[in-house]
């Protein structure tokens, strides 16, 4: 099945295997279509990254990676991460204020639910990461009306500042 890269291991769990080259080729795909937005006069720090399973996970890549990080830039608005998982462990930035919103079905049997407190816990270690909007659901694979709404109002919060949004 096509995808941002290749699979390894099914179901996704916490020891899943890299696909290191196909995974930083999508970095790069995000990059390039940040630039382009920049170009047109949107700052990197009024852009959120996110994405649904490996698009999350390219999300959380392109938001926390060293190599996404290099050269001075500044740090996305935010990044969203629904029923993904955090990838390249070992090569994230050593400190990040991209603000993070993570949802996840806790009956998910494609990316397990243990992949959200194990990226968090690494998120908050590594990166020092503080931002962090985390959200559980009663669902497996999929999206839920309530992840909906909490990452909207997530989104409110991270662009226009705004900590009572309502839908």
């Amino acid at each position: 099945m096509p995808g941002w890269f290749d699979l390894y291991d099914w179901p996704i769990g916490i020891s899943a295997k890299d696909d290191k080259i196909g995974k930083l080729k999508a970095i790069e795909m995000v990059e390039q279509e940040v630039q382009l937005l920049e170009q047109e006069g949107i700052d990197r720090d009024r852009i959120v990254v996110g994405g649904f399973s490996q698009g999350g996970a390219i999300a959380l890549l392109s938001a926390y990676h060293a190599e996404s990080q290099k050269e001075g830039k500044k740090s996305f608005a935010g990044c969203g991460s629904l029923s993904a998982w955090l990838t390249l462990k070992d090569e994230l930035v050593t400190t990040s204020t991209t603000p993070l919103f993570w949802g996840h079905g806790q009956y998910d049997d494609k990316v397990l639910f243990e992949q959200q407190a194990h990226g968090i816990e690494l998120l908050k270690t590594k990166c020092g990461l503080t931002d962090i909007d985390s959200s559980e659901y009663p669902m497996g694979h999929e999206s839920d009306p309530r992840e909906v709404e909490a990452f909207a109002s997530f989104l409110d919060r991270v662009l226009y500042g705004d900590t009572n949004a309502e839908l």
